[in-house]
């Protein structure tokens, strides 16, 4: 039970869980006037009573979701009115179903008491109630009888709910209605009966409430009720006993809450107080565990009754808390049509039976009110994308679903399924030993089915050129295939006698299926495969062949083209395409072992494969220069976006090279000629235009180290595009990368990136609005030792955020040095200057015997005594007798060079790695051995064995070394791991995170700032689930739970999202309101500094809010906080509490030049390191026991503080430090304990995870967790 009380406390503290509530409440004009005494009312009640208004709202959200969950229910709704009512009170959106069966002719009785409840209904689910079906019901309410004749006809349960209805809108009665308002109200006097039944009285009561304070007669009678029900309260704190049974029942409770709250009563003062509990308790304590009330204690009665009815008594109470309007005030509401009526689809398809794959259709929808509607369209699950209304769809053999559904804007939805039945005519093969099967010219498919028995068979399928619907080929299973030779038009297949099918669909094949030659995706597709200095000049054939996933044999077939002697060949298999390599002749081919090549024989290209997808066959030649003069000049231009298969921006061509022109100018020139739209920005750093897109592709858009680079002559300069200037005859590529250049064979320091970010190539300005003191903080996290490289380095802004440390370090300790003043950090490593440096960092001895003889290797160069040391060492090795010292270093000799520095035995990686293959094989072991030590690491599974290393990439790993040779590497490299496991089991437990404490923004903020691989989905869903909730919401989180925004602000800031345009809302706003910000305690003001500082966020001005927000206020109402002695708590009371405390510091971790802020600093640093116990750990104010959410929290605040909480002795007790203690709580597998006899928990692995995360960023030299200048959108 104390883990669960525990638990709810964290979740109120940590997770921004507190409430506060709702606008006028009747029987005050000023609703501070009604006050509820939260202290004790006496030692032995205090855990029961009073009630506090946190777990009012956690019983109320329990209670809603379940209203929602059942409201279509039959066997659980009561009255839906009543839910509809309760729902709209804690502002969520009502099924639209309720008012659908209102408007098909779900009517009321025709009695005050209903048509009161429909009307209140309706208003709460947004309807029009002088509109239901052209009925005016407020109107309709005015002239029923029992209204009319209110004085002798008028009832304890119907004419309440006439009244309340009325003054739901202030609705005007007809002056001929035959009765007012007064008659209403003095009807319901006499009905205030002290002694009657307390249900129906509090139906009473709730009516009179708004005229209380206006009219003596009513307060009278009201006092008089309220009297006798504070004499008649049962012990339990209830009402029902005698009335309905035995026993107190929530209904006739709720009731009775309902007339205290419209009459200004307190139902938890000392006068509804008994011995064992108030009003407020009494509801309470018949909640269920699934959020539902039973009637009694001792019978669940109609659960649905109970639920509806306490859920919104207990949101009335909470409204007149927080001086906010009634569950029955409208009067603001504007009355407008509800759109009920879905969407009209219109297609042309019907269930039918077809002998053709392929089918076209249309489909569309029209609404009433939206217009237009684009339907969503599916074949089976699959969604199918249409143009302009016509769809194309590839049917399946036997039975297909296609589904049309539409939805407007109103949720209303329609629906059409139709069945359409696939079977392919058969064709069959004719007697005789060389049989010729003759397919039809129709537009039909056509099978023609092959058995085991024809094996000896020679067949000849013959195709009409001019036929482009499907021939397939059933197989025999398992069997070898008989001679087959299909024939199209001058294209040719050959299967040999003998083959089988080894891979993919191995019963049918689909034979020579055109594609359109001038379709525009397969012409973009061969362009990016023509090589420079060549161009397209047709596409001579196109054609499917098995099928587009792929089937693989055991031999080669034969395609021939015939008279296409000197064209090219390719294939394209999922949507990717590869050249086919041509040889001399067919024995050259099949010498090159390679799964497909071609060759020409005679005036034929032959193409030999043994597999089946896309093949298309064409013709390319040279460009060749425009013979303008000897004046003008050329260079070839090209710009590509291969890496991202969206193929060629600008195909190869030669363009004119005007004076001066650079690689921007040219560039520039050529885009707009041909109407490419193309973004960049000026960086003063580089002296040089910086491109940020192209033909809408841009930096960040495919991962974050994607972007534009620029090679010449296939060099790609370390410096702007426009300080290159051009030459003629120069070869000028502008390329699209994924990774820094790692795709295209460049700049592969990204490989090394220790947290998987990079920056864009440009110097990046801190936006963050923090004052000087965290400025000046980031930079020093950025920095080893305080070491400033602009200090020693030119070029000391070129190199890469993820480098900064390492460079600074190999500096300091004087392992590599530079060249004329730079770095040169993108520069490629040489085999001599690598050696050097892994010289250095193992200390050898460079005045050792000269023991080398290499023939490029003398004395008197520079790196002779390191070369001589490592191959004294048995380090490094030559070839020959030659060392190859200025020969550029790969990363596969690199990780050689590094085992053997180190001594390690050989060690398998525990994933794969893809490319394994292709690492030299005297290498594959020193490979597999770095990456498993996370030494030198690779990029989605690759390693790059081939890739040349930069002077920065060599940097980091000469720290890597380093620290694992002095046992610092392994403390870092346990922490990885429990980081990938944790997230590992994140993405796995909350698949679809959602906007929530638990399960959804902690969970996405872990992981967007771990750097580890989450799918670009995973993030996606989050934001949709956040649009979701904002539509459903319109836009409003939480009306004054505003740490609901922060938790949001944050998570979307970690994923590069703008937090001032989710779903056209500025989430930052509501932090405008100071006063809201407050209802929450120290809670509000912490996190709403961490969320706007976060990205630097401005806060808007709000001139409708009482007090504006800024942070000055906001850091002075923390400090005025500030427990004595040190140190903050919830309640802002001693004792201190470690979690708060660790909180507070977040906050203010940027504000400490200001001299009160730093001196509180200071103090609550000291009562934390006073706080921590003997094994290094902390106990909550809260708990009893350690917790690991405690240790999570001062972790990130000491981080945050650039504190090392591993190192600082302040907080290492009898040898145990907040990290290692922080690991005591971590589960096998993944995830943190709560306590370290609990069980899994998700809220301590959240916070467990993002504090190992800020542990890492902060010892790699990164920003802090909450500190998200460094991500990009």
């Amino acid at each position: 039970m104390f883990k669960k009380i525990s638990s709810l406390v964290l979740l109120l503290c940590i997770l921004m869980s507190s409430f506060t509530g709702i606008n006028s409440v009747f029987a005050y004009d000023n609703p501070s006037d009604f006050k509820v005494n939260f202290t004790e009312i006496n030692t032995n009640q205090k855990d029961t009573f009073p009630v506090t208004r946190q777990t009012i709202a956690e019983a109320l959200d329990k209670a809603t979701d379940k209203l929602i969950e059942k409201f279509d229910d039959s066997g659980f709704n009561y009255q839906k009115h009543w839910m509809a009512i309760a729902i709209n009170g804690l502002g969520k959106k009502v099924p639209v179903s309720y008012l659908n069966d209102i408007n098909g002719g779900d009517l009321p009785a025709a009695n005050s008491g209903q048509y009161g409840k429909y009307i209140l209904g309706i208003l709460a689910a947004g309807g029009d109630p002088t509109n239901i079906n052209g009925k005016n019901l407020l109107a309709e309410l005015c002239n029923l009888r029992d209204m009319k004749n209110v004085n002798t006809e008028g009832g304890i349960y119907t004419t309440p709910f006439g009244l309340l209805a009325l003054d739901a809108v202030n609705y005007e009665i007809p002056a001929d209605a035959g009765f007012t308002r007064d008659d209403i109200i003095n009807k319901l006097i006499t009905l205030a009966n002290p002694t009657g039944g307390e249900d129906g009285v509090g139906f009473v009561l709730t009516a009179l409430g708004k005229y209380y304070n206006v009219n003596p007669e009513v307060k009278t009678a009201v006092d008089k009720v309220v009297t006798a029900w504070a004499e008649r309260q049962g012990e339990d704190g209830g009402f029902g006993a005698g009335a309905w049974s035995a026993e107190n029942n929530v209904n006739t409770a709720a009731q009775v809450l309902m007339g205290l709250c419209f009459n200004g009563k307190d139902p938890q003062s000392e006068q509804f107080t008994k011995a064992k509990g108030n009003l407020i308790s009494f509801i309470l304590s018949l909640q269920n565990e699934d959020g539902t009330f039973n009637w009694q204690k001792s019978n669940a009665g109609s659960l649905s009754m109970a639920t509806e009815q306490a859920t919104y008594a207990l949101d009335e109470y909470l409204r007149q808390l927080n001086g906010e309007k009634s569950i029955y005030d409208f009067t603001e509401k504007v009355l407008e049509p509800i759109d009920i009526t879905a969407p009209e689809i219109s297609t042309d398809l019907s269930d039918k039976s077809v002998n053709a794959s392929v089918l076209t259709f249309t489909a569309g929808a029209s609404d009433t009110v939206d217009g237009p509607v684009v339907p969503v369209v599916k074949l089976g699950n699959n969604e199918v994308e249409g143009i302009n209304g016509t769809y194309k769809v590839d049917l399946n053999e036997g039975l297909n679903t296609i589904t049309v559904s539409a939805s407007d804007s109103s949720e209303n939805k329609s629906e059409k399924s139709f069945a359409i039945v696939y079977n392919p005519k058969t064709q069959e093969i004719p007697d005789g030993d060389k049989p010729k099967v003759e397919i039809p010219s129709d537009n039909d498919d056509y099978k023609v089915n092959i058995t085991s028995e024809d094996g000896s068979r020679e067949i000849t399928v013959e195709i009409p050129d001019s036929k482009s619907s499907k021939v397939l080929a059933d197989l025999p299973l398992n069997s070898s295939l008989p001679e087959i030779v299909a024939v199209k038009g001058n294209v040719t297949a050959l299967f040999p006698k003998g083959i089988k099918v080894t891979s993919g669909n191995t019963s049918q094949i689909e034979l020579i299926t055109s594609k359109d030659t001038a379709n525009n995706d397969i012409k973009n597709k061969v362009n990016d495969i023509i090589p420079s200095g060549k161009k397209l000049d047709s596409i001579l054939q196109a054609f499917t062949m098995g099928d587009s996933a792929g089937i693989e044999f055991d031999g080669y077939v034969a395609l021939t083209f015939k008279g296409m002697q000197g064209k090219e060949a390719a294939y394209i298999q999922s949507g990717k395409i590869h050249p086919i390599q041509k040889y001399e002749s067919d024995s050259a081919g099949l010498a090159g072992d390679k799964s497909e090549y071609a060759y020409d024989s005679g005036s034929d290209l032959i193409v030999k494969t043994k597999h089946f997808t896309d093949y298309i066959a064409y013709s390319a030649s040279a460009v060749k220069a425009p013979d303008n003069g000897e004046t003008k000049k050329y260079i070839t231009l090209s710009v590509d976006k291969l890496t991202i298969n969206k193929g060629n921006v600008i195909s190869p061509v030669q363009v004119e090279l005007q004076s001066g022109d650079t690689a921007w100018t040219l560039l520039k020139r050529e885009l707009d000629k041909r109407n490419i739209s193309c973004k960049y920005r000026w960086t003063e750093a580089y002296g040089s235009v910086y491109i940020q897109s192209i033909d809408g592709d841009g930096e960040f858009d495919h991962g974050s180290g994607s972007g534009w680079m620029y090679n010449v002559n296939g060099w790609y300069p370390d410096y702007g595009a426009t300080k290159y200037v051009l030459k003629a005859g120069d070869t000028l590529q502008w390329r699209y990368t994924t990774n820094l250049g790692a795709d295209l064979g460049e700049d592969l320091g990204k490989w090394e990136n220790p947290g998987g970010t990079t920056t864009s190539g440009e110097k990046t300005t801190d936006t963050s609005q923090k004052d000087k003191t965290q400025n000046k903080e980031a930079e020093e996290k950025t920095k080893t030792d305080n070491i400033d490289l602009n200090k020693i380095y030119k070029d000391a802004d070129s190199v890469s955020s993820w480098a900064y440390k390492a460079v600074g370090f190999a500096a300091q300790k004087g392992f590599a040095g530079g060249n004329k003043g730079n770095f040169n950090p993108k520069a490629n490593i040489t085999r001599a200057e690598f050696t050097k440096i892994m010289v250095s960092v193992l200390g050898l001895d460079i005045k050792a015997k000269n023991v080398i003889k290499f023939n490029d290797v003398n004395e008197e160069n520079w790196f002779y005594p390191y070369v001589n040391a490592a191959y004294k060492a048995g380090i490094v090795s030559g070839s020959g007798n030659k060392f190859n010292p200025n020969e550029k270093i790969t990363r596969e000799q690199m990780a050689a060079i590094i085992i053997k520095a180190l001594g390690v035995k050989p060690i398998k990686p525990t994933t794969a790695i893809k490319d394994i293959n292709e690492v030299t094989a005297c290498f594959k072991e020193d490979v597999e051995t770095v990456t498993a030590l996370g030494l030198l690491v690779g990029d989605k599974g690759q390693f790059n064995p081939k890739g040349l290393a930069t002077r920065e990439m060599a940097a980091v790993v000469a720290l890597k070394v380093y620290e694992y040779r002095n046992g610092e590497y392994s403390q870092k490299a346990e922490v990885k791991k429990y980081i990938e496991e944790t997230g590992a089991l994140m993405q796995k437990t909350v698949s679809n995170p959602a906007v929530g404490s638990i399960g959804g923004e902690w969970t996405v903020l872990s992981l967007a700032r771990s750097g580890i691989k989450v799918p670009d989905s995973y993030y996606a869903k989050y934001y949709s689930n956040v649009e979701k909730k904002l539509k459903e919401t319109s836009g409003k989180l939480h009306n004054t739970k505003y740490t609901e925004y922060d938790r949001v602000i944050l998570a979307l800031g970690s994923i590069g999202k703008d937090v001032t345009k989710v779903y056209g809302y500025d989430l930052t706003k509501p932090l405008a309101d100071f006063n809201t910000l407050l209802k929450q305690g120290l809670n509000g003001p912490v996190w709403a500094l961490i969320a706007l500082d976060s990205k630097g966020y401005q806060i808007p001005v709000d001139k409708e809010v009482a007090v504006q927000t800024t942070r000055e206020k906001l850091v002075e109402y923390i400090l005025s906080k500030e427990i004595k002695g040190g140190g903050w708590s919830l309640t802002s009371e001693a004792p201190a509490d470690t979690d708060i405390t660790a909180m507070a510091l977040q906050a203010l971790s940027g504000y400490r030049d200001n001299e009160k802020v730093a001196a509180a600093v200071q103090r609550a640093l000291s009562f934390l390191s006073a706080a921590q116990q003997k094994d290094g750990s902390y106990i909550s104010t809260w708990s009893n026991e350690a917790s690991s959410e405690s240790l999570s929290q001062v972790i990130v605040a000491l981080t945050s503080l650039n504190i090392d909480p591993k190192k600082d002795k302040r907080f290492i007790k009898n040898g145990n430090d907040t990290l290692t203690a922080l690991l005591a709580f971590y589960a096998e597998g993944g995830g943190f304990k709560h306590t370290l006899k609990g069980e899994l928990d998700p809220m301590a692995t959240d916070q467990g995870m993002y504090a190992l995360v800020a542990y890492e960023r902060f010892s790699n030299g990164q920003k802090s967790l909450y500190d998200m200048v460094d991500v990009k959108k």
